[in-house]
This record gives structure tokens, sequence and C-alpha cells, in this order.
């Protein structure tokens, strides 16, 4: 994003998902860090969508206020808060089309719609409605949307288990947040992926490949993860604490992260194929983003 946006003044950024907002305290100190030429920016603007309960991102955005205002930034946090995604309508964002860079960023907000395509392809129509300079799209890497049973169950088993080992050498044994991460989220996540058939499964892990195919059907063309993702992806790995049993690895021009061998999560960047242009060279025809 930080790469997408390094001449713009004004920036918005559409959350699909927001949790803890950690990413754009990143992005903030990152745009603090721009090189001294570098357009001033003259407003962040982010707005959350919600489909859930509306405090915590409500606190989630003052969290971020806070501290866009430590950092002398101008700063704009919005909810859109909406009782189902075919409620999703474009001018509920407030893009100002145009005049500011639009980063849509989605974490983990698409895998609980795999089996409801309708909200899926709304949604999508709304975020390409958007305009956006790139997508961030972050989700599971697994495949335990098998219709058979015993696929599904063998794949969540060797999937959570290397997310349990993770936590576990991660998180003390007493942390209140690895109980509440075990029996709270990923406890109810394996259930409905295991117990559940039908629109009661919402839980269904797909691979990136699955990904790609589903994003090209609405004209959206990879970008390739850029060095300073890759620079930072690096840093994180031999500095955290247990980085040694983490990957990182590429998978085309997407990210793959994992944990002692086992792929958990992917990281792909994208754009709408209406902001590109073919440019026929002597051999080819390539694509060009303008």
């Amino acid at each position: 994003m930080l790469e997408s946006a390094a001449s713009a003044r004004r920036i918005h950024g559409i959350d699909l998902k927001i949790k803890s907002g950690l990413h754009w305290i990143a992005f903030m100190q990152a745009l603090e860090s721009r090189p001294a030429d570098a357009p001033r920016v003259e407003i962040l603007k982010v707005t959350a969508m919600c489909t859930g309960a509306v405090e915590p991102v409500r606190a989630t955005g003052e969290w971020l206020t806070g501290f866009a205002k430590s950092k002398g930034l101008n700063f704009c946090f919005k909810i859109v808060r909406v009782e189902d995604v075919l409620d999703v309508r474009g001018e509920m964002f407030g893009v100002d089309q145009g005049r500011e860079a639009v980063m849509v960023y989605s974490e983990h907000a698409f895998v609980a719609m795999i089996g409801r395509p309708d909200r899926m392809e709304t949604l999508m129509r709304v975020v390409r409605g958007l305009n956006p300079q790139l997508m961030v799209v972050t989700e599971t890497e697994a495949n335990n949307n098998s219709p058979q049973f015993s696929a599904r169950f063998v794949d969540t088993l060797f999937h959570y288990g290397a997310v349990f080992d993770s936590v576990d050498a991660c998180m003390g044994a007493d942390d209140e947040s690895r109980t509440f991460m075990e029996g709270g989220i990923m406890g109810r996540m394996i259930s409905n992926i295991v117990a559940r058939e039908g629109e009661e499964r919402v839980i269904r892990g797909v691979k990136l490949d699955v990904w790609r195919a589903f994003f090209r059907r609405f004209e959206m063309v990879e970008r390739r993860l850029g060095p300073v993702a890759w620079q930072q992806a690096r840093l994180v790995h031999e500095t955290a604490p247990n980085g040694e049993f983490c990957t990182v690895e590429r998978d085309g021009k997407a990210m793959v992260i994992g944990w002692k061998g086992t792929p958990l999560v992917s990281v792909s960047t994208w754009k709408f194929f209406r902001s590109a242009r073919l440019v026929n060279g002597s051999k080819h025809l390539r694509i060009e983003f303008e």
C-alpha cells in the first residue's frame, strides 16, 4: 500500500473486516518515515465495514485516532455498519473519486462468504465501483472446503494442528488471550468446518489458486508484492521470537506464511484490469498500469 500511495497526498483505506487495526499503525509509521522529498500526506482516512458488533470496531478507531494524533497526522475514521453484506452500497464509503488514493484491505473477509456467493459477488461489485489503486488480500491458506467429511477432517487436522503448535510456542499457557483464541475463536471455527454442512458451514478455507480464479472473474490482475513488503517480512522472520519455525515463501506474485512447513496464510495484491492498458510490443502484448 505504501508503494502504491507513494505520491498521494490524500489516502483512503477501506478495511473490509478490521480487527485490531495494527496494520494501519504500521502504515502510519511507514508514512512518517517516507523520504523528505515525498509529498506531505494531507489526510489519511480509514473506513471500516462492519456486519457484527460495532463497539470493538469503534474502540479500534479510537486507538488509531489517538495514535495518528501522536504522530501529527490528519486522520479520519469512519464505520460503515450493515446488517448484511447484501446491503452494502458504494456511496456508503464516502470516496472522493479523483482526489484520493483508495486502498482496499481485506483480512479474512472473504472466507466466510465462500458458501454465500451472492454476498461475495455483491461485495466485489462494490469494491470495483470504488476504483481502488490496490487491494490487499490476506486469507487462510487451507483446503477444508471439500464436500467429503474425511478429506475436510484430515486437512483441518493438519492445518489447525500447525496453528495450535504455533500458539503454544509463542504464548504462555496462562495467557488469557491464548485461552480466548483457542477456545473462543479456533474452537468454534473447527467445529463449524467439521460438524456443519450446507449453509450452516460458514468457514470454508481454500487455497490461493482458488482465490486467483475468483478475482480474475472480476477482471482483476494480480500485482507482484514489492521489495519493501519482502524486506519487512524477512525482518520479522529473522527477529521475531520463534521466527526460525516460520516459513515465508513466494507463490508466484504472492507471499505464503507458514509454520514448520505447513502453509497457514497467503498475502496477495490486486488491481482491477480497467485501470491497466495494453501496450503492443514487438513480440507480445504486455500490461502496464496507469
